[in-house]
């Protein structure tokens, strides 16, 4: 959530960034990314990333929300879930809640 020098997409309107981020999950939900994907495009030669962190224990309201929120998007294909969706304002308010878990950092080590 921090993108104050984003060009496009930065933080003063928090539901389109969340709606725009779910849209980009929704698009990518059949994905895998893996090490066969990183050197399918070469980007083991110049990128080390950690994917996921299972590590992080996401609370069941966030789960719950989330869930929710990709049930809309699933209906709405294509269109980015409404700002004023009262589940995504919902689900922005949890992560507030839960920023000490999702602010979580790995090691790349």
């Amino acid at each position: 959530m921090h993108r104050e020098k984003h060009g496009t997409l930065d933080n003063t309107d928090l539901p389109k960034l969340f709606a725009v981020q779910l849209n980009f999950m929704n698009m990518n939900k059949n994905a895998v990314y893996n090490e066969d994907l990183l050197d399918k495009f070469y980007l083991n030669d110049f990128w080390q990333v950690t994917l996921n962190n299972e590590k992080i224990e996401a609370t069941q309201n966030f789960k719950n929300l989330l869930d929710a929120c990709l049930k809309i998007k699933q209906k709405r294909f294509g269109d980015l879930i409404d700002s004023g969706n009262q589940t995504l304002l919902d689900l922005i308010e949890q992560v507030k809640k839960d920023s000490s878990i999702f602010g979580q950092r790995l090691s790349l080590e």
